[in-house]
């Protein structure tokens, strides 16, 4: 059934109603920035961190915590979608490397055979339509289909690009990217979430879902070396933001070749988890939710720099 249209002022009369309080931050506080800062939808769903009493309203929320959360959120989606894209740039290096030391490879062969393999890939690039102004039109009108390796990695999209290097690795196997290669679609499901501005805290409970199986090797990892019961970790691996970002920070260890660019990389990760997560901590003391997920984040943060 359709749901009537709220004015802002009505929204936060619908919180209200719900249980929300506005005790840290008064009414006309929340209009202003329901207003210019996020939007009712949004701002709603991080709610879904936080228990209901039988009636249906909320426990322990006052409306500011779920502006927190929203904050959070986008400092943290910033992050991901830069971590994700340094991964996606390191990759393409990596294999870019890899095929130049590779005295066996010729560059154009083998983006034919893998077109080969997938031939709705070759019919899209084939009836690309030219709007003339992007890298892809660039080199797809200079050169149409013949694509040698160093400017195909450079107009497919990151899912046909993990495809390409599990083609490419299958013929050349390469101990590192065997190391990584269960790690890169949760790359990509965390990359496009962080690109499509989606929210990635609105929901930190296991996820049990037949589609969403955590990495049972990477798990593992963790109950061998984070002092947490192993159910606990089990669960906490079963919510897909945690376990994403988890097996994105492993990979950026494992393909990481530069020193000063990893050490800014640290600096930004300690600032966003020790610094701006804990900036107003006293907001979610009463949510054990998400203090324990916190301190699981944290854990592995603190076993992924020491090892």
């Amino acid at each position: 059934m359709s749901k009537l249209k709220l004015s802002i002022p009505q929204q936060v009369d619908y919180l209200k109603n719900k249980g929300i309080t506005f005790t840290e931050v008064d009414e006309n506080s929340a209009i202003n920035f329901l207003t210019y800062n996020s939007y009712f939808f949004k701002l709603k769903s991080y709610s879904k961190n936080y228990e209901k009493k039988p009636n249906g309203e909320y426990i322990n929320l006052d409306f500011v915590y779920l502006q927190e959360l929203s904050t959070l959120d986008m400092h943290f989606r910033r992050f991901t979608l830069r971590l994700t894209l340094d991964l996606e740039h390191m990759l393409k290096t990596k294999i870019l490397r890899d095929f130049n030391q590779n005295t066996c490879c010729d560059g154009y062969i083998i983006v034919n055979e893998f077109l080969v393999k997938y031939p709705k890939l070759k019919e899209h690039l084939e009836s690309f339509n030219f709007t003339g102004y992007t890298a892809k039109d660039n080199i797809l009108k200079k050169y149409n289909l013949n694509l040698a390796i160093w400017n195909f990695i450079e107009i497919i999209e990151f899912g046909h690009f993990i495809n390409f290097c599990e083609f490419y690795y299958d013929k050349y196997s390469d101990s590192i990217y065997n190391e990584i290669k269960g790690l890169l679609w949760s790359i990509k499901c965390l990359r496009n979430s962080s690109a499509h501005n989606n929210c990635l805290l609105h929901k930190l409970r296991p996820l049990e879902h037949k589609y969403f199986k955590r990495n049972i090797k990477i798990t593992q990892l963790l109950k061998e070396n984070i002092i947490m019961s192993q159910k606990t970790i089990e669960r906490k691996m079963q919510i897909p933001t945690i376990h994403d970002f988890i097996i994105s920070l492993l990979a950026y260890k494992q393909i990481s070749s530069s020193q000063k660019m990893g050490k800014a990389f640290n600096k930004d990760l300690h600032d966003l988890i020790n610094i701006r997560f804990r900036k107003n901590e006293k907001y979610f003391e009463k949510n054990p939710l998400i203090i324990s997920n916190y301190t699981f984040l944290r854990k592995v943060i603190i076993f992924l720099k020491k090892s």
